[in-house]
């Protein structure tokens, strides 16, 4: 889905019209993205940013088994780091590998701030951070990040556990001034330590040695997925089968710097179809019909389960907002915010609405617009599990 800020519109666009399936996807564009950060899926956002029609994707040609992956001819890939490798603060790499940000370093290297998803599973090894420094004392909560400086040749030169204590830190975002906020994508509390998780945390990506947990509370307590920022708003989504909300969260004061927004307080909200109460994301757009939206405040943003407080997504389903089905990743494309599912449609298999918003504020309106809709039961559009795409540009 993909949501574009203009002056009080928000419209909802799909160029996705079964042209290229979850699986074609994998065999072409991201085996591109692999040797190259300008690939496939980079370009396609900057084509829709421009608001230029998206080519049709043939892909790369059949795959060639190349050992732990197989690709088209032509592809090579590299193994930077796996699990159990040893670290330079003397730990062995976590596994569970997930969401990940890269940044600019010095002299040529790569940044690479990585989420372990570990889920407090037996077998999982540990991200292990000073204890002083992690976010739960209880030690069962096992995730967090680890932090990669490669060089021009993708080789490792400096690596260690940078954020621990945390749970099932599943993907996340990177933020303008040089952090990665990492998300945690469950909502539980620590029978032994009382100690609340649902939260993301930011990460200063430039930081020499592990950081201090500090959750963002005010931009929710919910089962976070990835976040990205655009014109001094937080955009969030959540993973939950037929049951996720769209978020923002708009801090009183501009961050700066990172652990800015963990002081931060300010405005978490909700969308919603103007009109339409809980409007049902997979099945509610008419293709090449617009709808007005707004945008619902969530009055607890942080609740207390234990005083039987609603939560973050009884409290958007309460004043009407929309209603999606697992909301995956998020990503910023010229002055677009795109975001996808990972499942929809009256068969399960996608809409492609994109939202088109400029209001910074709740008290504009938007109007969105669905282009195109995948149907499964037609040649040529199964998707095979293919997410939704959403975009919205600045401010709303």
């Amino acid at each position: 889905m993909l949501i574009q800020e203009e002056v009080g519109l928000l419209g909802v666009t799909s160029n996705w019209d079964g042209r290229i399936s979850r699986r074609s996807f994998v065999r072409g564009a991201a085996a591109a993205m692999l040797v190259s950060a300008g690939g496939g899926l980079t370009a396609l956002g900057a084509r829709e940013a421009q608001g230029k029609p998206v080519e049709r994707v043939e892909g790369y040609g059949p795959l060639v088994p190349m050992g732990a992956l197989a690709l088209p001819r032509g592809f090579s890939y590299k193994v930077i780091s796996q699990q159990g490798d040893p670290m330079d603060d003397g730990n062995l790499t976590p596994g569970v590998f997930d969401g990940m940000g890269a940044f600019p370093g010095p002299d040529g290297t790569t940044v690479l701030i990585r989420n372990h998803e570990n889920r407090r599973r037996v077998g999982e090894s540990t991200v292990i951070v000073p204890p002083e420094l992690r976010y739960d004392d209880d030690l069962t909560y096992n995730a967090g990040n680890t932090k990669l400086v490669v060089d021009e040749n993708l080789n490792v030169v400096q690596d260690f556990a940078i954020l621990g204590g945390t749970d099932t830190n599943c993907a996340g975002g990177q933020m303008p001034w040089g952090s990665w906020i990492t998300c945690e994508e469950v909502v539980n509390r620590s029978a032994v330590t009382s100690t609340p998780h649902g939260y993301i945390f930011e990460i200063d990506a430039y930081a020499d040695g592990p950081v201090e947990a500090r959750p963002i509370t005010a931009a929710g307590r919910f089962t976070h997925e990835a976040v990205a920022w655009l014109d001094g708003i937080l955009y969030e989504t959540e993973d939950l089968r037929d049951d996720s909300f769209f978020y923002r969260y708009i801090p009183s004061t501009a961050p700066d710097s990172s652990g800015d927004l963990a002081d931060s307080s300010g405005l978490l909200e909700a969308l919603k179809i103007k009109d339409v109460t809980n409007a049902v994301m997979d099945t509610f757009p008419t293709v090449g019909e617009s709808y007005d939206v707004e945008w619902v405040t969530i009055d607890d943003p942080d609740p207390d389960e234990r005083l039987l407080e609603p939560t973050v997504g009884q409290q958007a389903r309460a004043k009407g907002a929309a209603i999606f089905d697992r909301e995956e990743g998020i990503w910023v494309g010229g002055d677009k915010v795109y975001f996808d599912c990972t499942e929809g449609g009256e068969l399960r298999t996608r809409p492609r609405p994109g939202l088109r918003v400029r209001p910074r504020h709740s008290d504009l309106h938007a109007h969105l617009r669905v282009h195109q809709r995948c149907d499964a039961r037609k040649p040529g559009q199964h998707r095979d599990r293919a997410q939704d795409r959403r975009h919205l540009p600045a401010g709303g």
